[in-house]
C-alpha cells in the first residue's frame, strides 16, 4: 500500500514468495518459469542491510540483465518485491549487472529481523538469501511515557488509548498526548505504520507542545475535511488512508513545516458522536534525513 510513503522504493507487496530450483518448473513469486527458459547463471552477489536500504554488490561470475533481477524483502508481517533495475544504481547505467556493481533500494522496514533475496527470474535460481536484524532509525517514544487528555479545544471525549508491544491503539471519541521531547529541524521527518477497522470523523497524528494546538496534527484518514480551524491545525495532505488498506506505512516531513522543540506525541481519533471507531499506530519514530 504505502500510500503515504514518500521516499520508500520497495511498493509491491506479495502473499509468499516460493523456489523451487531443482525441478522442471521454477516459482519466483506469482510467475511461473518453464523448464526451456531455465538457463543457469553462476554469480557470487552479496546483500547488506542498514536501517532504510539493502545494498545488492555483484561480486564475481556471469554478467546479468537487471531486468532479469528481483530484490525480494520479508519483514515481520511484512514484504516487497522489487524489480532490481528500479533501485539506486552504483554503476554504469548500462543494463546489465557486472562485478563490481551495486545497487541500493529503500526497504520500507522498521526494523526487526529480515531475510533478504535476489532472484534471478528467468532461471529460478536465488543467487543471494541472507537474513539481518533491522537495525531502527531514529528516535521512539517510550512506551510507558505518560498519557493525558489532548484538550486544547476540549475534544476529548472520554475513549481509551493503550499501548501494547510498542502499538499504540484507540478506540471511542479519543484525543490523547504521550510525553515526548524532540527538538524539530527542517530534516525531520514522522514516520509511522497506520490501520483502522472502524472509521471516524478523524484518524491523526502529531508532534505538540504540552496541549496547545499550534503544530500540525497530520490526518490519514476519516470523514470530516480538515484546515485551520478553532484551536487545532490539521493538514491533510496525507489523508490517503482507505476502508480495507491494513497496516499502511507513513512517512511525513514534519519539519518542512514547522521546527522547534516539541513536548508530546499526539494521537487522534475522533467521532463526536461516539461511535465504536478505532485507530492503531505502530513502529512510531522521528528521524533526521
Amino acid at each position: 500500500m504505502n500510500r503515504g510513503q514518500s521516499t520508500t522504493v520497495a511498493t509491491v507487496f506479495l502473499v509468499a514468495v516460493i523456489f523451487v530450483v531443482g525441478g522442471s518448473v521454477a516459482y519466483a513469486g506469482n510467475e511461473v518459469v518453464t523448464g526451456a527458459q531455465r538457463e543457469p547463471v553462476s554469480a557470487a552477489v552479496t546483500t547488506d542491510v542498514d536501517g532504510r536500504n539493502v545494498t545488492v554488490t555483484h561480486e564475481s561470475g556471469d554478467e546479468l540483465a537487471t531486468s532479469d533481477l528481483d530484490l525480494v524483502v520479508q519483514g515481520e508481517g511484512e514484504s516487497a518485491r522489487l524489480a532490481l533495475d528500479a533501485a539506486t544504481r552504483q554503476g554504469d547505467g548500462d543494463g546489465s549487472f557486472t562485478a563490481g556493481e551495486t545497487f541500493v533500494a529503500g526497504h520500507g522496514l522498521s526494523g526487526g529481523e529480515a531475510t533478504v533475496r535476489v532472484v534471478h527470474r528467468p532461471s529460478g535460481s536465488v543467487l543471494a538469501r541472507d537474513e539481518f536484524d533491522v537495525p531502527v532509525v531514529g528516535t521512539t517514544p517510550d512506551p510507558s511515557a505518560a498519557v493525558a487528555s489532548y484538550s486544547a479545544g476540549g475534544q476529548d471525549g472520554g475513549g481509551s488509548l493503550t499501548v501494547t508491544d510498542g502499538t499504540y491503539r484507540l478506540s471511542g471519541n479519543t484525543w490523547k498526548e504521550v510525553d515526548f521531547d524532540y527538538t524539530v529541524t527542517t530534516d525531520t521527518v514522522l514516520v509511522f505504520e497506520f490501520n483502522s477497522t472502524a472509521e471516524g470523523e478523524l484518524h491523526a497524528v502529531g508532534l505538540g507542545t504540552d496541549n496547545q494546538g499550534s503544530q500540525p496534527l497530520y490526518k490519514v484518514y476519516g470523514t470530516q475535511s480538515v484546515g485551520s480551524t478553532g484551536a487545532y491545525n490539521f493538514n491533510g495532505t496525507y489523508d490517503t488512508y482507505a476502508d480495507g488498506d491494513g497496516w499502511t506505512r507513513y512517512e511525513i516531513p514534519v519539519g518542512e513545516t514547522f521546527q522547534g522543540d516539541v513536548s508530546t506525541l499526539v494521537f487522534v481519533n475522533d467521532e463526536d458522536g461516539g461511535g465504536a471507531v478505532e485507530s492503531a499506530f505502530r513502529n512510531v519514530r522521528v528521524e533526521e534525513r
